[in-house]
């Protein structure tokens, strides 16, 4: 792990990796109740603990051999057996999270102006202006 992090650093990466809860970690390191969660917002924003997990991450899945393709084929097998049985809610659960791995699925939002009209940006001196 980067040397770099102070020591509540490195405590609150290590329990972030628990259970993906900032809140939690934040408290676990020493920080105060009250204000764990803005801190462990801001502590997950800062880069280098954001690289201190994914190097923990990547090193937890190497050492448990999962592998996108290990989790893809355990998603297709369980789909395929849920499928079988008639269990239509499982196996469309599964289809669902092999259609977002392909991206099949977008989620897509229209923003509108106030009468429903198109938004207008209007530059005004390097400023941006919407209306």
């Amino acid at each position: 792990m980067i040397t770099t992090l102070t020591k509540r650093q490195h405590i609150f990466v290590k329990e972030y990796l628990v259970d993906s809860n900032a809140t939690r970690a934040a408290i676990a390191a020493g920080y105060s109740k009250p204000a764990a969660s803005a801190i462990g917002s801001r502590l997950l924003r800062n880069a280098k603990l954001r690289q201190g997990i994914e190097e923990q991450t990547s090193k937890r899945c190497e050492k448990l051999d999962i592998t996108t393709d290990f989790v893809l084929e355990g998603i297709r097998d369980v789909t395929q057996r849920a499928q079988a049985i008639g269990q239509f809610g499982a196996a469309l659960k599964g289809y669902e999270l092999l259609g977002k791995h392909l991206k099949l699925f977008t989620d897509k939002t229209e923003v509108t102006g106030a009468d429903g009209s198109a938004v207008k940006i209007i530059l005004h001196g390097g400023k941006k202006n919407v209306e």
